[in-house]
């Protein structure tokens, strides 16, 4: 298993929940990245609260945060 912060309604920051996700090993031509750092930024805060912003950005619920990250590779796909 694998920590995501995600939030599953739009709202304020109190609709965020640190979640369980399973872990997906890489396919053909991708990496898997143990991640040591997240970034947020503006963008990430008003997406969450403006539900009618969402589609625009092709946010769909449950949302997860960490697009900008810093890591190192720990496997290589086939």
């Amino acid at each position: 298993m694998v920590k995501a912060l995600q939030y599953k309604t739009f709202g304020k920051p109190d609709v965020l929940q640190l979640v369980d996700l399973p872990l997906v090993h890489p396919k053909a031509d991708e990496v898997s990245i143990k991640v040591s750092h997240v970034g947020l930024n503006p963008m990430d805060w008003a997406i969450m609260g403006n539900p009618e912003v969402a589609p625009n950005f092709g946010v769909k619920l449950p949302q997860t945060f960490a697009y900008d990250f810093a890591g190192i590779i720990d496997e290589i796909g086939p």
